[in-house]
Parts: structure tokens; sequence; C-alpha cells
């Protein structure tokens, strides 16, 4: 990992977790949005429902870094972190109005490990781009067939909102694209 790169990933670990004590300002809660507090729909994916909740992300966003930190340039990763917390909460607001609070990275995650899935299958590591795209993609599939996962959600004392991972999954898809773009005009992807 280079040393922007550690650089980044201490400093995104260290806001997250200095984030956590203004969780209740910053998660998304379906009234206060529809008031007027639309910053929540783009901060709730900073925030988690408690420490161990923070502490599971964190752990799946460093083990994303070992294992592929050298798919990503720091742009990609960035954009593809703001690409990916601008989708959940909108995706939430607009097609499930019974979701009243969401909290929690995990979202943006899943799609993070689906650029680095892609990106190293697209680099010939085909080990870890197959475990890095299937695997979530399966726990997304099987969580939208037969529900969250008891276990995460013990883990968490609370539900998992699956539909925040697929919102994730479909911006890390956008991010790829639009990284690619360039291309069509001859000059190069910015990934």
């Amino acid at each position: 990992m280079s040393i922007r790169m550690l650089s980044f990933s201490l400093g995104f670990s260290l806001l997250l977790l200095l984030l956590q004590p203004f969780k209740p300002a910053l998660i998304y809660l379906r009234d206060p949005i529809l008031a007027g507090e639309a910053w929540r729909l783009w901060s709730a994916s900073l925030v988690h429902v408690d420490y161990a909740h923070l502490a599971l992300n964190l752990t799946g966003f460093w083990l994303l870094m070992f294992l592929c930190s050298t798919r990503f340039n720091l742009k990609f990763l960035i954009f593809s972190i703001f690409l990916g917390a601008s989708s959940v909460g909108p995706g939430l607001l607009l097609f499930h109005p019974g979701v009243q609070w969401y909290a929690g990275f995990s979202g943006v995650l899943y799609g993070l490990f689906l650029c680095g899935g892609i990106l190293s299958l697209l680099a010939r590591d085909h080990l870890t781009g197959l475990l890095l795209t299937g695997l979530p993609l399966a726990k997304v599939l099987t969580d939208g067939w037969i529900g969250g996962s008891p276990l995460t959600e013990a883990l968490l004392s609370t539900p998992v909102l699956e539909q925040s991972h697929g919102y994730g999954m479909g911006a890390g898809l956008l991010a790829l694209v639009l990284a690619h773009l360039p291309r069509l005009w001859g000059a190069a992807a910015w990934v």
C-alpha cells in the first residue's frame, strides 16, 4: 500500500471515528430529511449505529485496502466513496418510504468491494477478483431472497438494511463506468 493510500485510509478511519459522537445530527432520519435536512442523505453513510458497527465496517474497509489498494488510485477511491454515500440515502428515500432511519458505511463498502473485485479481474488477479465480486453479490442476492443474516443482526443488535448494499453496489458500478468513459475519446481512464 502506498504512503498516500495508507495516509488516506488512516485519515478516513479517524474521520469516521470522530463523526460518531455527532450521529444524532448525521443519521438518516426520514422526517427531518423531508423537512429540509438534506445532508442526512449523505452523512448517514459516515456514522454507525454503535462502535461495534463502526469496527465491523472499518475492518471491511481495511481488508479491502490490503487486498487491492494498488488497484485504486486515490482520486477514484474518494470519488467512489462520495458516489456511494450519495446513492444510498436518496435510494432509501425514493424507493423505501417505510425506512425511517439508517446509519452505516456498509452500502458504500459493498460498492468498493465490487469495484476492487472488477479491477482485480481486469488485472488478471482472478482469485481476488472472484472473491471481491462473488461474495458481496451472493450476499446481496441471498439477503434479498431469504432476508438478512441473523448472525450479522445479532452482532449489531439492529436490523441490517440490505437495500443499502444494493445501492452501494450500483454506485460502485457507476463509478467504474464513469472512470472509464474517457477511453471512448482516446484518453486514459482515471482508475
